[in-house]
């Protein structure tokens, strides 16, 4: 599985899903984030396990898009939340008062990647209408 975002070069991401037929376990890496390496179980375990280490540099990694957005200072929050809506769980972070941020959600079906709370439960209610 390869995950692939780039938007005239503002944010270039991949992240690498490969199982191990030896651990019998998944491994998942991005080549543009040193150090952001993870294992799971599960294809999903692999990736939302990467997805988590990566909470901790993706607003200095994502910078140049969310300025482009209207983000104006450092995020709100340090930390990443737990949300739920309509018994889909996400994690969301946000920048400004006016609901910019990053959220993402990995389903059984769906990996969702918004920049805004509002915008990812109007996705979860197109998704599951």
């Amino acid at each position: 599985m390869l995950l692939q975002i780039n938007k005239e070069n503002i944010l270039d991401l991949r992240i690498v899903v490969e199982y191990d037929k030896v651990a019998k376990s998944y491994s998942a890496y991005c080549p543009e984030v040193p150090g952001c390496t993870s294992a799971g179980d599960t294809e999903k375990e692999a990736l939302e396990n990467i997805l988590s280490s990566w909470e901790k540099t993706l607003e200095t990694d994502s910078e140049n898009l969310f300025v482009l957005m209207g983000k104006e200072g450092p995020a709100l929050a340090p930390d990443f939340r737990d949300a739920n809506y309509q018994g889909t769980f996400f994690r969301y972070q946000t920048f400004s008062k006016e609901d910019l941020g990053a959220c993402y959600s990995i389903t059984d079906d769906f990996f969702i990647l918004t920049s805004s709370y509002e915008s990812m439960t109007k996705i979860i209610d197109k998704l599951y209408d």
